[in-house]
């Protein structure tokens, strides 16, 4: 039997966001135990704002990035780490939007006709693996803390912006 658990969820929509600008907003999420591993199922869907939507349709592939930290409640180290990727992108030649997620358990892809549909596949998680049972003892509260980002940066990416930004083309 898994024990309560607390949700906390933290929100970085966009890795140019300054920390400052993120929101830790509240979610619905159900716990459950699939075989070896504690499963939530959510989705994060409503974090889409109108232009994210429409710019799904742009033939530019979208990246999703959603970190699961599991902690025990009061502490700050986490006891489980889970990450999900998904790319979606528009193909204009058969007008269709691929989903493809990597998650813990391996990865899928899939295509769907309307960007709704879309959106949905890639911002719902079903049973998706958060943490190993075994690490999670019957008894104390544990949180579940959610990290979501679009298009995020590498830090190689977001070095090299830095430098073109001080050392401007011509100018050494």
């Amino acid at each position: 039997m898994v024990a309560a658990m607390g949700v906390l969820f933290g929100l970085f929509f966009n890795s140019a966001v300054a920390a400052a600008d993120s929101a830790v907003v509240p979610i619905k999420m159900r716990f459950a135990e699939d075989q070896e591993n504690l499963t939530v199922t959510t989705s994060v869907g409503d974090l889409f704002d109108e232009k994210s939507f429409l710019q799904l349709s742009s033939g530019v592939a979208s990246v999703i990035v959603v970190r699961f930290y599991v902690h025990r409640k009061g502490e700050i180290d986490p006891i489980a780490f889970a990450l999900a990727k998904i790319r979606v992108v528009y193909d204009h030649w058969d007008e269709k939007y691929w989903v493809q997620l990597d998650g813990p358990l391996g990865g899928y892809r899939a295509s769907y006709l309307k960007r709704s549909e879309a959106l949905r596949a890639a911002t719902t998680f079903k049973n998706f693996p958060i943490a190993p049972l075994s690490r999670i003892a019957v008894g104390p509260h544990f949180l579940l803390r959610m990290v979501v980002e679009l298009n995020p940066l590498s830090p190689e990416l977001l070095a090299e912006v830095r430098r073109w930004l001080t050392k401007p083309a011509g100018r050494g």
